[in-house]
């Protein structure tokens, strides 16, 4: 059974501290947590310390660093290293390693990611994460590593720097920076990218100087930036299934959907759109769910007619509407539509009939009894999701009646 154990010190200065490390360590099976450690007076001590300890473990973990440099010899062994809150830190010196896999590096105040990093032929993950990295230069990294992840979220990254060669990426994560206009011909760079997430930036424009087919891409997120259109001239997406572009400022939905020919999740939550025309979907055949929460809607319309028959859901919770029109909307496969929290003051006419399998949600209005009434089978049914309460909890409008032993509907009398 793997358990803990803790050190309060260990004296590096005795010339036997390895021998009785290794022997803690092979006896209890057991993870060792080193409070402090006492290191000769030399300036490559913390070097000479790092690389004997790492013989001893698959994963060495600091988790607190107090030294403003941290040096990675080649006969470091860990696959797994962890240096955690070390705000003093600003550089990392890394020779050739052929050992390390994982490389975790979070709170300092480093502002270029490792010097010899791309001498680490075999790192797989490589974490640099709320620290003071103003750019991501793809020159730091060798083509010849094969990376399922980079995370640099939470920094101050502000421009993106390319090279002349690909590099191997899986996954990119780059949330939480300073990225205001990006050229998305940067990531042509990286052809095996199959995951972007440029979330909570300052983005106010994508471009692209070069034209760019993102052949591996499956998921993209342009969340919560400051984006007012999404135009996407030179790029493709053959295999985007996932994208997101909630918290911005957009105010209708895209139009450019046959670049996503097999897209099938569309985020538009939180932006500004008040008229959701959903003719716009028509080129987006794959698509099976459209989330709309939480906007400025007033009305739906299908400008020209459309089918689609792999839609399955629309989020349409927490905007402002008093009615609906799918007048041209075929959609056979749509199970979900969830309305809750917008202004209806009756229950949208003929959704059951122009959808005959779908579920309504429209908690957070108040119906009148007598409306509600006439959707007595549905609400049993579960096909139509109001306000209720259960037991004896009281309603809070004068009205009430039970669609269940226990389920009572709330409306107005």
């Amino acid at each position: 059974m793997v358990g803990y154990c803790s050190i309060a010190q260990l004296n590096a200065t005795e010339n036997n501290w390895p021998t009785e490390m290794a022997s803690v360590i092979n006896t209890t099976r057991l993870t060792v947590a080193i409070a402090n450690v006492r290191l000769p007076v030399s300036q490559m001590a913390m070097a000479a310390f790092i690389q004997t300890i790492s013989t001893l473990t698959e994963w060495l973990q600091f988790d607190r660093f107090h030294d403003s440099v941290f040096h990675v010899s080649g006969a470091t062994t860990s696959a797994r290293l962890s240096i955690f809150s070390a705000p003093q830190l600003k550089q990392v010196y890394v020779q050739p390693n052929m050992h390390i896999r994982e490389l975790y590096i979070y709170k300092t105040a480093i502002e270029y990611l490792p010097r010899g990093l791309r001498n680490m032929i075999n790192l797989e993950i490589l974490q640099v994460h709320a620290g003071k990295l103003t750019q991501f230069n793809l020159g730091s990294l060798s083509s010849s590593q094969r990376l399922s992840l980079v995370d640099l979220s939470n920094n101050r990254v502000a421009s993106l720097v390319g090279i002349g060669n690909t590099v191997n990426i899986a996954m990119l994560e780059l949330s939480v920076n300073e990225l205001s206009v990006v050229d998305m011909a940067f990531f042509r760079q990286i052809e095996n990218l199959t995951y972007l997430n440029l979330e909570d930036n300052r983005i106010t424009r994508i471009e692209c100087s070069q034209p760019v087919s993102f052949n591996s891409l499956a998921q993209l997120s342009l969340a919560t930036n400051q984006l007012s259109t999404f135009q996407t001239p030179g790029m493709e997406f053959p295999e985007l299934v996932d994208l997101v572009l909630a918290g911005n400022s957009l105010t209708s939905i895209p139009r450019n959907l046959a670049k996503y020919p097999v897209l099938q999740r569309l985020d538009l939550n939180r932006n500004k759109i008040a008229l959701a025309d959903l003719a716009t979907i028509r080129l987006a055949r794959n698509l099976t769910s459209l989330l709309l929460r939480e906007n400025r809607i007033t009305s739906i319309v299908c400008s020209s007619p459309v089918s689609h028959d792999r839609l399955q859901t629309i989020l349409l919770n927490s905007n402002q509407l008093e009615r609906l029109n799918f007048s041209g909307c075929n959609f056979p496969k749509l199970t979900t539509l969830a309305m809750r929290s917008n202004k209806f003051s009756v229950v949208p006419s003929n959704v059951f009939q122009a959808f005959p399998a779908v579920r309504i949600s429209l908690e957070g209005h108040q119906f009148r009894c007598d409306d509600l009434l006439s959707y007595n089978k549905e609400l049993k049914e579960r096909r139509l999701y109001v306000n209720t309460v259960w037991g004896s909890a009281p309603c809070p409008t004068n009205g009430d009646f039970l669609i269940g032993q226990q389920e009572k509907v709330c409306c107005v009398e």
